[in-house]
């Protein structure tokens, strides 16, 4: 049941993906080939789902050339094609920790949110990534004071079904000691 809580919606948003208009069939079939390359599709439903178990999850952008120094921001005017490597999925807990700076720039997206990232590569390697470069998964939202106590992050999908949860349990168990006391008795 609870794979299925966090499975289901996760599912259902990426299974019939989206599709590209307004531009050539050739450059389509291109940025779809990039796409299955880089997995986008994979690392972005594993990244729903992180979200979805812990509240949250952390994708970092891979590009060719600018990895050199991830804490500066991404340059997309500098961006060519084919040099787009994917996405390094990691869950709120495992792999990614925000920084207590904030962006302050109001004219920012992530106005209020983290600036920095900080990730750990799959070689235990930390970096801080700025948040330019950082593809936020989020779950339930909280309210402020609840979010900031989260480092920024958002609620399980399971908290809210917790003791339901505990309770299908309980009773599935004492079913199964029923009718083991059962099968005893007529044999």
């Amino acid at each position: 049941i609870a794979r299925r809580i966090v499975d289901t919606l996760a599912e259902d948003m990426c299974k019939n993906w989206y599709a590209l208009r307004g531009v050539s069939p050739q450059m389509a079939a291109r940025y779809a080939r990039q796409e299955r390359y880089a997995h986008v599709r994979e690392r972005v439903l594993s990244g729903l789902k992180w979200a979805r178990l812990y509240g949250g999850a952390a994708g970092l952008m891979l590009v060719e050339g600018q990895e050199e120094d991830l804490s500066q921001p991404l340059r997309l005017e500098e961006i060519m094609p084919g040099q787009f490597r994917g996405i390094l999925v990691v869950d709120r807990w495992n792999g990614v920790t925000p920084s207590t700076e904030l962006v302050e720039d109001l004219s920012d997206a992530d106005f209020g949110l983290p600036r920095f990232y900080e990730f750990c590569m799959p070689d235990g390697e930390k970096v801080a990534a700025h948040h330019s470069r950082v593809v936020r998964f989020l779950s339930r939202e909280l309210p402020f004071l609840e979010q900031s106590a989260e480092s920024g992050w958002g609620a399980s999908e399971l908290e809210h079904v917790y003791e339901e949860l505990n309770k299908r349990d309980a009773t599935s168990a004492n079913i199964a000691q029923l009718i083991f006391q059962a099968n005893l008795r007529v044999l």
